[in-house]
């Protein structure tokens, strides 16, 4: 009986041991897409933000400002 115990105890052991091992994998996985869809969108709010400022510059003259323009598209 105790050894049906432990044997009992030892496969619970290993079945949280790797429904562990999962969960934190599909935290990593959760964690490095919002890292990358957040990034993606503050990218996109960054250059959506200096366009008035690189338009600016360009009816100023700045060749400067036509290569970053063109960099934007």
């Amino acid at each position: 009986m105790a050894l049906q115990n432990q044997t009992q105890n030892n496969s619970v052991s290993q079945q949280e041991e790797l429904v562990n091992e999962l969960l934190n994998e599909v935290y990593k996985l959760g964690y490095m897409k919002g890292y990358r869809e957040g990034y993606g969108e503050g990218v996109d709010d960054t250059t959506e933000k200096f366009k008035p400022i690189v338009s600016d510059g360009l009816r100023a003259g700045s060749s400067l400002s036509g290569k970053a323009m063109n960099e934007l598209k």
